[in-house]
């Protein structure tokens, strides 16, 4: 098969693929709570977990109410206190979780937890913050923040699914090029088909 022949009938492949998947996710209805957790540890700006009693867990509520207050000396002190005094941080943080009701959220709010608002566009500092209690790789959510703050207040399952799609393009023309390293390019076809 000639180069050309080979290219066309590839990217007719990735066409017809590409049309598969975007005809499967107009089939979509709801969501998977990872894809909650997505939207949410892209775009909260104190946390990627819906909470039940507010919009910060224990942790980050002390972070943001007590300790990150004031100057750089004071924030600093407050640090190396908690720090040389773990059982003071401890008993804090067992105040916060004594005191916490579970309150009842409105549409607003989930709105707010799932899409970017004004005060949160291309806020990366947000994003790395919800990572840091994550396990997840950040560059996805990094990705799903800027298009989410792209689409300001905009919450549709597309928004994600043309990342995906983007990175499924991506990885078909990475695994052609992985086998055109090792002269097996024919394999290139049933390869993606596969994947």
């Amino acid at each position: 098969m000639k180069k050309w022949q080979m290219n066309t009938l590839f990217i007719i492949v990735l066409t017809v693929l590409s049309f598969n998947l975007f005809y499967w996710v107009t089939q979509k209805e709801g969501f998977h709570e990872d894809e909650i957790f997505s939207y949410g540890s892209s775009n909260n700006k104190y946390d990627g977990v819906y909470q039940r009693y507010g919009d910060k867990d224990e942790v980050t509520q002390m972070l943001f109410d007590d300790i990150l207050v004031g100057n750089f000396n004071e924030i600093y002190s407050k640090i190396i206190y908690y720090l040389k005094n773990p059982s003071k941080f401890m008993e804090k943080y067992n105040k916060i979780v004594d005191e916490e009701q579970p309150i009842w959220k409105n549409n607003n709010q989930a709105k707010e937890y799932l899409t970017i608002q004004k005060d949160n566009v291309f806020n990366y500092f947000g994003v790395f913050f919800n990572q840091t209690k994550d396990i997840h790789p950040l560059l996805f959510y990094l990705v799903v923040h800027i298009f989410s703050s792209i689409f300001l207040g905009l919450f549709s399952k597309y928004i994600i699914f043309f990342i995906n799609l983007i990175f499924f393009i991506l990885t078909c023309i990475i695994i052609r090029k992985i086998l055109k390293i090792y002269n097996k390019e024919y394999l290139s076809i049933p390869a993606i088909i596969l994947y």
